[in-house]
């Protein structure tokens, strides 16, 4: 989707509509949010959060570093996490984003001769809000989904 509003452009409802997609596609594959232990609010905050943080990423794209940055840093705190978890195959995925955020900052520092655009921002912001909620805190099975790895994932939003 990114690729295709980078180069032809997509109205933002029709974006919209595909990181809800992108967000149910999470869903139907395990990827949830169990925070409130209730089914339906479960959904709802999944769907929200997973739009939520891949748009903060996004909109971050317009200065110098910024997105990459920040999500060079929520990714190498899921990798921490998912190390210290024994997580081992999600931490792979998100050092492999850290890896590529951080060869793409390279040409995006200060004076930035490219910028992610759609299709560079919406991956990371993707891995970021759906990383979020698979990855516990090591030792504290209540902290899960709120406090320790929300932490990475919410970076973006301040």
């Amino acid at each position: 989707m990114g690729l295709v509003d980078d180069r032809w452009g997509l109205r933002p409802a029709v974006k919209l509509v595909g990181q809800i997609l992108a967000a149910l596609l999470l869903w139907a594959t395990g990827v949830r949010v169990g925070t409130f232990g209730q089914p339906v609010a479960d959904f709802l905050l999944t769907v929200f959060w997973v739009v939520y943080i891949t748009n903060a990423i996004n909109l971050l794209d317009n200065m110098d570093g910024l997105a990459g940055g920040v999500a060079a840093i929520a990714a190498a705190h899921f990798a921490l996490m998912c190390s210290f978890s024994g997580q081992y195959l999600v931490g792979a995925l998100a050092v492999a984003v850290l890896a590529a955020c951080l060869g793409f900052l390279f040409y995006n520092l200060n004076p930035a001769s490219i910028f992610m655009g759609d299709s560079g921002a919406l991956f990371p912001g993707l891995h970021a809000g759906g990383h979020w909620d698979q990855t516990p805190v090591p030792g504290q099975r209540h902290l899960r989904h709120l406090d320790g790895a929300g932490a990475g994932a919410g970076a973006p939003h301040f």
